[in-house]
């Protein structure tokens, strides 16, 4: 059976971002939701499947994982310090998509 497996960069992660690898969706939520996601000043990028979220709530995270269906068992989380760089590598990861620019 496939694992899932979760990505999280902890804020100034300058290493190889760890993976961590859970037998089920909801072994890995409540890793996320009960363990990774106090409330603190930061800024969280959260991907998988190709679509992207940044917000500092941790509630809105947590929602949105707890109503996401994980196709490719893939979750990833990165800390950042402001909006300016998560919103730089969520941009990044959107670029492949033709909507990314304006032409």
């Amino acid at each position: 059976m496939k694992k899932y497996k979760l990505y999280y960069a902890e804020l100034n992660n300058h290493d190889d971002i760890p993976c961590i690898e859970f037998d089920s969706e909801d072994e890995l939520i409540e890793e996320v939701i009960g363990y990774i996601l106090e409330p603190i000043d930061i800024v969280w990028v959260l991907a998988w499947d190709g679509e992207v979220f940044v917000s500092n709530e941790s509630l809105i995270i947590e929602n949105i994982l707890g109503s996401a269906y994980f196709e490719e068992k893939e979750v990833h989380i990165q800390e950042y310090s402001s909006y300016e760089e998560a919103y730089k590598i969520a941009l990044a990861m959107k670029e492949p998509n033709p909507l990314c620019y304006k032409n």
